[in-house]
C-alpha cells in the first residue's frame, strides 16, 4: 500500500510541475498574442477611423 501511494504523490507532483510549466509556457504565448491583437486592433483603428468620419458626413446630407 505504501509503495502506491508513494507512486501516486509522484504522479500528482509530476502532473503539478507539468501544469505549471505548461501554464509558463500559455502566459508567454498569450502575451503575444495579445499583444499581437492590441497592435492588430490599432492598425484596424487608424485605417477605420477617417473612413467612419466620411460615412457620418455622408449620412448628415
Amino acid at each position: 500500500m505504501a509503495l502506491v501511494k508513494r507512486w501516486r504523490v509522484r504522479l500528482i507532483g509530476n502532473l503539478l510541475i507539468g501544469n505549471l510549466l505548461i501554464g509558463v509556457l500559455a502566459c508567454q504565448y498569450f502575451q503575444v498574442f495579445l499583444s499581437d491583437l492590441i497592435y492588430l486592433a490599432g492598425l484596424s483603428a487608424d485605417t477605420s477611423g477617417p473612413r467612419k468620419a466620411k460615412w457620418h458626413k455622408n449620412k448628415k446630407r
